[in-house]
């Protein structure tokens, strides 16, 4: 991670490993070599700039701020594997145009429930989804029941649109599938 921290307009910069987008760095007092004062932590402004990795298995990196989803990583594949550590991307869906299937747990998984509260998602809610291809911004369109077995909403699309799909507690034969098309002239 790099970090820089400033005081009074001054840049101090360097350098700190840290494993994955959710670790959070907590700063006391620094000091600054150059000039041998004490920087109080009130006055550090920490700005966190991760580099994302893509590789075969890490597709991508999913944002829903309103659940608190933050550049959460998305790997490829839905097998247990997979949702027990990580949102989970459907292998037979597109990985950036078209549509876009994405699974994780709502439940039940310590550290890995990352669709915990999508049932909470309305119409117009943003959802970030970054790949190595870019990003691309989403809205909310709709929030429906599944039976377990219906995969047609992971069916080709000429839109581009992101599914996401995950259980419901207490009804094994169902499946809550939230959709998002995508905002054109998004960031």
């Amino acid at each position: 991670m790099i970090f820089t921290i400033s005081k009074n307009e001054k840049v101090i910069e360097g350098k700190i490993d840290i494993l994955n987008t959710n670790d959070t760095l907590n700063i006391g007092d620094a000091l600054d070599n150059q000039n041998n004062e004490k920087i109080k932590s009130e006055e550090i402004k920490l700005t966190k700039e991760i580099k994302k990795e893509f590789t075969d298995s890490i597709v991508g990196y999913l944002t829903i701020e309103k659940i608190g989803i933050k550049e959460q990583v998305v790997k490829e594949g839905v097998s247990l594997d997979v949702i027990n550590y990580n949102i989970g991307h459907f292998t037979n869906t597109s990985i950036f145009n078209g549509n876009i299937g994405l699974a994780a747990h709502n439940g039940g998984v310590e550290n890995a429930s990352f669709f915990k509260d999508i049932h909470t998602l309305e119409p117009l809610d943003k959802i970030i989804y970054e790949t190595k291809y870019g990003k691309k911004t989403y809205e909310v369109k709709s929030k429906i029941t599944i039976d377990s077995y219906d995969w047609t909403y992971l069916g080709k699309e000429d839109k581009n649109v992101l599914t996401l799909i995950t259980c419901i507690t207490g009804k094994r034969n169902e499946r809550l599938c939230v959709r998002a098309e995508e905002i054109k002239n998004n960031i």
